[in-house]
């Protein structure tokens, strides 16, 4: 039996990360710090700036139901949702340690049962990705999605979409 080797030479690729800073002796990614400002900004605006008011705020619309190994309802939603705001996301153990959100019989068992981290982050993106959806359709905003190949026939109604944008 032949064994072929194949190297493939060719210009070392570097990944442009974007401008990076320092506090203290932490470097950080500037786009990286923006983007989770970004995706934090609607837990930001719905919950109250007091702590003893967002003790009792609980999420005012319908989710997906979770899929977790244990109860799993929109208090508990709305608890991973305060943890994150006042822990930072990820910070699961610190969130399950918290007395005031209920959580520690409920995430990060350890017979691997759901909801593990993965799944925390995941609901957790879910949820942040539906108050950003919400937040928008209060605002008015308006979704708008590109599309790069449009058969022929909808040429004319993108044609018109795009015009209407325009003139705003």
């Amino acid at each position: 039996m032949t064994e072929i080797i194949v190297i493939v030479i060719g210009p070392k690729k570097h990944r442009n990360r974007g401008p990076s800073f320092k506090i203290g002796r932490v470097s950080l990614n500037a786009k990286t710090l923006l983007s989770t400002l970004e995706e934090l900004e609607p837990l930001d605006l719905v919950l109250p700036p007091d702590a003893s008011s967002r003790r009792k705020w609980v999420l005012d619309f319908r989710v997906k139901p979770a899929n977790f190994d244990c109860d799993w309802e929109i208090e508990d939603d709305s608890n991973l949702l305060r943890g994150i705001y006042d822990h930072g996301m990820g910070s699961w153990e610190a969130i399950k340690m918290d007395t005031g959100l209920k959580l520690a019989e409920k995430i990060l068992l350890a017979e691997e049962k759901k909801p593990q981290a993965k799944h925390l982050q995941s609901r957790a993106e879910y949820l942040l990705k539906i108050l950003k959806k919400i937040g928008d359709q209060r605002k008015g905003v308006v979704s708008v999605f590109f599309i790069s190949a449009v058969p022929k026939y909808f040429q004319f109604w993108a044609d018109c979409i795009s015009i209407h944008l325009s003139l705003f």
